[in-house]
């Protein structure tokens, strides 16, 4: 039995939030189609962009028109008898069309020499990499972040808010994908609304604790910490929240919707469940699950495909790595040991970067394989 074929069928239906002028503009740019390929598909009923896709390919074009702002569909191919496969060819220009469909080569691809429709060996269609590019540099940041330090103190903290932003907007504005850069939208002032209330908690905190004598204030803590922990994961989901909805690339937000109970498990349960040491793998699976799995990009959910065996896999090497660096360490402390007796200000130099080494070192392994497996596997549908 063939593999089914599908087919990309547009009906004049916009994304919220895009005009048609401006979607037309994105076909011609983005995409480039020609003014003569972009007229038919919007005087048209119903345009049929593309044929003969397996599901992958037609996943492919379904996401590039999305971002574009056409919602388009995604039809399981039926071929009437008699029915004309047209095309546009890479100048735009129509070769056969019928009074139903229009058809578009992939993003103005060219044309087969015997009038079919491009198929599986149409090599756009297949993965590519698109690497992620910085375009900063040290120089421009260091400008950027001296002024935030100097305003922050001169302001009393105030200007944090505004400093928060700008390193955002920097990072983000230089960080491309595809041509197109990554945007920050929130503004200073939301951000210092939630500031100010987090200090007048606190500042009510210690206000009321200085007022109430020592064994009233023990409890007062306690209950303070219990609300603290009831609080967190609130707290959590409203900031991923903000700061997926103030993030946006290519005019599509970013969102996040995860939700309390989700947040306690993976912010508070499962870190405490971490005491018993063995569980702190599972715990860091947990957090990350949550992270992902409740994003998404525009209408699209990310996916989590790690497993917890995967932690565990790190986590066992830092446990190696930490037994063989732990020896080292002992030793060069024990050189240090006998240096102090000599040469005391050497001797607790190198115990001290006996120390330094170990954590540093079990830092840097933590943070890149973490990382590299949170990214590895996170998945946006087929990407």
């Amino acid at each position: 039995m063939s593999e089914p074929r599908y087919q990309i069928v547009f009906s004049g239906t916009l994304r919220p939030g895009f005009t048609e002028e401006q979607v037309k503009q994105n076909l011609k740019q983005q995409l480039k189609l020609s003014d003569k390929a972009i007229i038919s598909l919007f005087s048209t009923p119903k345009s049929i962009i593309k044929r003969h896709l397996n599901f992958a390919a037609a996943h492919q074009y379904e996401q590039q028109f999305f971002l574009q702002g056409m919602v388009v569909k995604q039809e399981s191919m039926v071929l009437e008898e008699g029915e004309l496969l047209g095309s546009l060819d890479s100048g735009g220009q129509t070769v056969e069309t019928n009074d139903n469909a229009v058809s578009v080569s992939h993003f103005g691809g060219a044309k087969k020499a015997d009038g079919a429709s491009q198929m599986d060996d149409d090599k756009s269609v297949y993965p590519k990499v698109l690497p992620f590019e910085f375009r900063g540099n040290g120089k421009e940041y260091f400008k950027i972040w001296i002024v935030n330090i100097v305003l922050t103190i001169i302001t009393l903290g105030i200007y944090s808010a505004w400093a928060k932003v700008r390193n955002k907007q920097y990072f983000y504005g230089n960080t491309h994908l595809e041509g197109s850069s990554f945007e920050y939208t929130a503004k200073p002032i939301q951000i210092l609304k939630g500031r100010l209330l987090a200090f007048l908690v606190i500042a009510l905190y210690y206000g009321i604790s200085s007022l109430l004598p020592p064994q009233d204030g023990i409890v007062f803590s306690l209950v303070a910490a219990l609300l603290f922990i009831i609080i967190l994961p609130w707290v959590v989901v409203m900031s991923l929240r903000f700061n997926a909805r103030h993030s946006s690339y290519r005019n599509i937000n970013f969102a996040f919707d995860g939700k309390y109970w989700g947040a306690f498990k993976a912010f508070i349960l499962w870190p405490l469940a971490g005491i018993t040491v063995f569980l702190i793998p599972f715990g860091w699976h947990r957090k990350n699950r949550f992270f992902v799995n409740n994003s998404r990009y525009g209408i699209e959910p990310f996916q989590f495909s790690a497993t917890v065996g995967d932690y565990y896999r790190i986590f066992g090497m830092m446990i190696a790595l930490g037994l063989g660096l732990g020896l080292a360490a002992m030793l060069l402390m024990a050189v240090g040991g006998f240096l102090a007796v000599v040469i005391p200000v050497l001797g607790y130099m190198v115990m001290g970067l006996a120390y330094a080494a170990v954590y540093f070192i079990l830092g840097a392994y933590f943070a890149c394989s973490t990382k590299n497996l949170l990214f590895n596997s996170t998945l946006l549908k087929t990407h």
